[in-house]
C-alpha cells in the first residue's frame, strides 16, 4: 500500500481548499484524503471552490475589499470566496462602513433609498434592511415610480401610468395609496363586508340564512369565515347585491364533470352571530335545524334552503308531464321542521312522503311530492315577494309549469 505525505493536507484544508483541490495540489487521491480526514476526525470541505490563490483572497478581505469586488476581480463564485474567508476565521465585508448620520440627513432632504445607495456605491437592498433594523424612517420607492403622483395629478389614468412605466397597474395603485393620493378600494371593500350584520332581520337576511343552511360552510374560531359554493351564480349575485353592496368577489371554478362552480368567501360579523346563535356551524349537516325566525321570514328562509338542497323538476313528458318537488337533508330535525311548515303554510301532508336512506353510512332524509298540486302550492308560498331575492333556474321551472297549466287548464 502506497504511503503519502499528509503534512500539507491539514494546512490546505484549514484554508478552505476542497478535497478535489487538495488532491490536485499534493497529488494524493481523493479517496485516500477522505479516509485520512475520517480517521483523524477532521472536518473537510466537500464543495468544489475552483482553484485560485487563497492567501490573496484573505489579504484582499483584510484590506477591506467588498465580497462582490473580490469575486469580480478573481472571477470566482460568490460562495467560494465566502467559504475561504470564513474557514480562515475572518469576517467578510458585505458592504462599506456607512455613516448613518449622513444617510439620515439625505433621507430628511427627501432622497430615496435607491438614490442614496447609488451615491454611496452600496446595495439598495442591503441599505433598506440596515435602516429598517436601526428604526430609521425611510423613503423607499422604485425609481420608476417617482413621477407617478405628478402624472396622476395631471389627469393621467392609472392604466396609462402603468403602460408608461411598464409595470403592473396594482403597483401604481399601491404607490398612490401609500402616499394618500387615492383611497384603498380593497380596504374600503373589506370594511363594508366586515361591518355587515344579520340584524335587523329582513327577507334578504332570512334568504341568506337559508342558503347557508343548505350549501354553506361556517368556519370555526380559527378561520372565522362563511364559505358558499353553488352552480347557480345568480343566487350569489343577489346575496352580494342585497346584503354586501356588490363588494364580495365571486370566484369561478370548473368541476371534473365540466360544470361551472361559483363561490363566495365572507369574513364579517355575521360569522360570529351565526356561530354563536343560529346553530349554522361547521359540520352542521346532521344537526342543523330552522333558526328561530318570525313567521313572515320563514318562506324566505325555506326558499334559500330549496334553492340549494331542494328542487322543482318535470316528468319525462314536458307538455303533459307533471311538476315534482323534492328536498333532502342529513338532519332529522330539519326534515321534521320543513314538513311541519309545508303542512301549516301549504296544506300539504308530508307524513307519507318522507323517506330515510343510507348514503355512505350516513342517514339521509327526503321529502318528495305525490299530489300534483303540492309543488304549485309550495311555489306559491316560497316565491311570494321574492323578485331579486331568489335563484331563477328553479323558479322558472315552477313558473313556466304554472303558467302553462293555467293556459291549458
Amino acid at each position: 500500500m502506497q504511503k503519502y505525505d499528509y503534512t500539507k493536507v491539514t494546512e490546505l484544508n484549514s484554508l478552505g481548499y476542497s478535497v478535489m483541490e487538495i488532491s490536485r495540489e499534493v497529488g494524493i487521491p481523493r479517496t485516500s484524503l477522505q479516509g485520512y480526514f475520517k480517521r483523524n476526525n477532521i472536518k473537510h470541505n466537500t464543495k468544489h471552490f475552483y482553484k485560485y490563490d487563497h492567501n490573496k483572497v484573505l489579504k484582499m478581505n483584510e484590506s477591506g475589499m467588498l465580497i462582490s469586488h473580490i469575486c469580480k476581480e478573481l472571477d470566482a463564485p460568490y460562495q467560494s470566496i465566502i467559504s475561504i474567508i470564513t474557514h480562515a476565521g475572518q469576517t467578510a465585508n458585505f458592504c462599506k462602513t456607512t455613516d448613518y448620520n449622513q444617510v439620515q440627513e439625505m433621507i430628511n432632504s427627501g432622497m430615496y433609498v435607491d438614490d442614496i445607495a447609488k451615491m454611496l456605491n452600496i446595495s439598495s437592498k442591503w441599505l433598506y434592511t440596515a435602516l429598517k433594523e436601526k428604526g430609521i424612517t425611510i423613503n423607499y420607492v422604485h425609481k420608476q415610480m417617482k413621477d407617478s403622483i405628478e402624472l396622476y395629478m395631471k389627469g393621467t389614468s392609472i392604466e396609462d401610468i402603468a403602460a408608461i412605466k411598464n409595470i403592473e397597474m396594482r403597483e401604481v395603485e399601491k404607490y398612490l395609496i401609500k402616499h394618500n393620493v387615492i383611497e384603498d378600494k380593497d380596504l374600503i371593500r373589506r370594511e363594508i363586508i366586515r361591518n355587515k350584520s344579520i340584524y335587523p332581520m329582513d327577507e334578504f337576511r332570512a334568504y341568506f340564512l337559508g342558503v347557508i343552511a343548505g350549501d354553506g360552510n361556517v368556519g370555526n374560531e380559527r378561520t372565522r369565515n362563511i364559505r358558499i359554493r353553488l352552480n347557480d351564480k345568480d343566487i350569489l349575485e343577489s346575496i352580494n347585491k342585497n346584503l354586501f353592496e356588490d363588494q364580495l368577489r365571486i370566484t369561478k371554478g370548473i368541476l371534473p364533470s365540466g360544470k361551472e362552480l361559483f363561490g363566495i368567501d365572507i369574513y364579517c360579523n355575521i360569522w360570529k352571530e351565526i356561530y354563536n346563535r343560529w346553530g349554522l356551524y361547521s359540520n352542521k349537516s346532521s344537526t342543523i335545524e330552522i333558526p328561530d325566525l318570525e313567521e313572515k321570514y320563514l318562506s324566505h328562509f325555506i326558499r334559500g334552503l330549496i334553492d340549494t338542497d331542494g328542487s322543482f323538476y318535470l316528468g319525462k313528458k314536458y307538455l303533459n308531464g307533471r311538476l315534482f318537488f323534492s328536498y333532502g337533508t342529513k338532519s332529522k330535525k330539519m326534515i321534521d321542521s320543513v314538513s311541519e311548515l309545508l303542512f301549516k303554510n301549504c296544506n300539504i301532508k308530508t307524513n307519507n312522503l318522507r323517506t330515510h336512506i343510507l348514503i355512505n353510512g350516513d342517514n339521509f332524509y327526503t321529502i318528495k311530492s305525490v299530489n300534483k298540486q303540492d309543488p304549485l302550492k309550495i311555489g306559491e308560498w316560497i316565491y311570494q315577494n321574492s323578485e331579486g331575492n331568489r335563484g331563477e333556474r328553479k323558479f322558472l321551472i315552477w313558473n313556466n309549469y304554472k303558467t302553462q297549466k293555467e293556459y291549458y287548464g
